[in-house]
């Protein structure tokens, strides 16, 4: 996507959120996706980095579709047997703080070499640690402790020993 395709539409979608406009944010996003062919998801990761980059702090976007995610490592054979998977899931509470880390979205995980996620979580991690009181804005409810930096600090790591444990393994998203 180019540039100045994201900064316009950017200006347009937060002009929405601003006025607190949701339905109107996620029409001009699909229709903007229909358009350029491009995947609405995508897009969205785009915009919230663009988001936060010119100062938008509030920004925050949940599909209606919330789902949460178990990730495991498979064999990198034909095959693709499970070899292990994660303790816990990673629900769909903590997008808006994985955004804006090195690691990205979870979904974005799928496919890769566990080896390659290595040095991500490592850094999303030291970001995490570095500048928590930053990253506290994108909690999802931490009066509920749904989506908090602690606990993602938790799930990061666990997917980092995971990772570390079967390096040559791929990452399976579910």
């Amino acid at each position: 996507m180019k540039k100045e395709e994201i900064s316009g539409l950017v200006r347009e979608l937060l002009c929405y959120l601003e006025k607190d406009q949701k339905e109107d944010f996620f029409k001009v996003l699909h229709q903007f996706a229909k358009e350029t062919n491009k995947n609405p998801e995508d897009i969205m990761y785009d915009v919230s980095k663009i988001a936060v980059d010119i100062g938008f702090l509030g920004f925050s976007i949940k599909e209606e579709n919330k789902v949460s995610y178990w990730v495991d490592v498979v064999e990198a054979s034909r095959e693709h047997r499970e070899i292990e998977s994660m303790s816990m899931s990673i629900s769909y509470n903590y997008t808006d703080l994985m955004i804006h880390l090195p690691c990205g979205r979870v979904i974005d995980w799928r496919g890769k070499k566990a080896i390659d996620m290595i040095p991500l979580l490592e850094s999303s991690l030291a970001e995490l640690v570095k500048h928590r009181v930053y990253y506290l804005q994108f909690e999802c409810d931490p009066a509920r402790n749904l989506g908090t930096v602690k606990n993602l600090l938790e799930i990061l790591d666990n997917a980092l020993q995971l990772f570390k444990k079967y390096p040559e393994a791929i990452v399976d998203v579910n």
